[in-house]
């Protein structure tokens, strides 16, 4: 931009539109799941790590201050669902570092460095729940190798090129809410390309595949997810329903 483009510019912005006012206010997770579902959401930047309580925060007592807030904010957020459904309590960790849900509940929390969310429900509605948010750019070189099994890499190369990297990061977003919800059930680490994504009829949800057996999972059974990009963040939801 030159110096003369930058005189002709307006001094002030135009105020939002009730259509980009109404996109910000909008949660980034609510649409993305059941309305059975408890989700809640917040800038971790609003966090503060004391509030955290004593048996939570010596899971962060040497990380930096923006990785601390980003904890408080999850678990604020957590306790603060619980507390909806009766279920007041510090919000621990298992021994392989997931939440310690309070028993008949599970739940997913994720966070980046500008928006954290929790989404829980009652087991007696599904067996499972996992959520991801990223920040909407470019994901580092050379994670489409790691993370891709050959038929995404096919597919994405088909899609439009302009959208390649927000495409990328969902697949990327999808893997990571799929794998949430999977572990606590299949109690095994899966490898990125054993959970093969495939595009939905719909914009807003996708199908995957699980290429390999993880009990109690058999090999090729199908899981749905919702996904979005908005608000400068790109978000996973995936629900496994009951048996």
């Amino acid at each position: 931009m030159t110096e003369t483009e930058t005189r002709a510019l307006p001094t002030t912005l135009p105020p939002p539109t009730d259509a980009a006012r109404s996109a910000m206010a909008m949660p980034l997770f609510a649409p993305l799941l059941p309305d059975w579902v408890h989700v809640s959401e917040m800038d971790p930047a609003m966090a503060d790590s004391a509030t955290l309580l004593p048996e939570e925060r010596t899971f962060v007592a040497v990380a930096v201050g923006r990785r601390r807030r980003e904890f408080a904010a999850g678990r604020s957020l957590a306790r603060s669902l619980l507390a909806s459904l009766g279920k007041e309590a510090p919000l621990c960790r298992e021994a392989d570092g997931r939440p310690a849900w309070p028993p008949g509940i599970v739940g997913s929390i994720t966070h980046c460095t500008t928006l954290a969310a929790v989404a829980l429900a009652s087991t007696d509605d599904c067996a499972g729940i996992g959520i991801d948010v990223e920040a909407n750019r470019p994901l580092p070189q050379g994670v489409a190798r790691l993370i891709l099994s050959e038929q995404e890499q096919r597919w994405i190369r088909r899609s439009d090129p302009r959208l390649a990297a927000e495409t990328l990061l969902r697949v990327f977003c999808a893997k990571e809410a799929l794998y949430k919800a999977i572990y606590p059930l299949a109690r095994c680490a899966l490898p990125p390309q054993a959970l093969i994504v495939e595009r939905s009829a719909r914009n807003d949800s996708f199908v995957a595949r699980l290429a390999v057996e993880g009990t109690p999972f058999p090999k090729d059974m199908l899981l749905e997810g919702r996904w979005a990009a908005r608000r400068g963040h790109v978000a996973a939801a995936v629900v496994i329903k009951l048996a």
